[in-house]
């Protein structure tokens, strides 16, 4: 049995990218051409001199902004179902697209991580190819812990979360527009308390914050400073 590998969840990278040299098990690995549709079909898709095709993307983590770029490679992947975390059997192998990335891109993460698991909306993430392979319902949940010490899990293609024995959860439905998760904001919390809004001005569904505007800031700065008095 291999040793496990720790591997870090983005939603906004569009394809797995791996140290392969970290993962034995990488049996039938074989290079995608870069004339082949599958190759088009991935964003940030390009060639080297081989003929290879070639696969760059943004680091989602670390301190070094360079890219990472590596080689689109395909291989066999084998997936255990699971029950409450526990697996319970060996799904058949299917064939699994992602990109083997170069060490030094992977310098500056968490350590010990030796890839990037992709959960984009785009056409190639971990999640969708999984759904595609195994015919599930194309969906994927994260599920966190509610305490430092708990552990998270991660779904896909399920109707219920936790087997047989569900656990309290709060749900945090994620929106897909122009090809990015976007999640609706409904209220805002400061150490539990709720701030006292115009209703208007978080209507019109999901949208990227980047800065506060006026009447978000007031009461937001407010709270902290009552929350930082008690």
């Amino acid at each position: 049995m291999s040793s496990p590998v720790n591997l870090l969840l983005d939603l906004g990278t569009n394809l797995t990218w791996l140290n392969c040299r970290k993962i034995r098990l990488l049996t039938s690995l074989h290079a995608v051409s870069c004339k082949s549709s599958t190759c088009k079909s991935i964003p940030g898709n390009g060639c080297d001199v081989k003929n290879t095709c070639l696969y760059t993307q943004p680091r989602p983590l670390g301190t070094n902004p360079a890219v990472a770029t590596g080689r689109v490679v395909q291989d066999n992947a084998t997936i255990f179902t699971t029950t409450v975390g526990k697996p319970i059997s060996i799904a058949p192998s299917r064939r699994f697209t992602f990109s083997c990335a170069v060490e030094k891109y992977l310098q500056g993460m968490a350590p010990p991580i030796a890839g990037v698991v992709a959960l984009s909306p785009g056409e190639f993430p971990f999640w969708r190819q999984i759904a595609s392979a195994y015919n599930v319902i194309p969906k994927f949940a994260l599920c966190l812990p509610s305490t430092s010490r708990g552990l998270g899990y991660f779904y896909i293609g399920t109707h219920s979360f936790g087997g047989s024995n569900p656990v309290p959860m709060t749900l945090t439905p994620l929106k897909i527009d122009s090809g990015k998760y976007l999640i609706s904001l409904t209220s805002i919390y400061v150490d539990g308390v709720p701030l006292t809004l115009d209703p208007s001005l978080l209507e019109g569904g999901a949208s990227p914050v980047r800065w506060f505007h006026t009447p978000y800031y007031k009461p937001i700065s407010t709270m902290l400073l009552l929350s930082l008095l008690r």
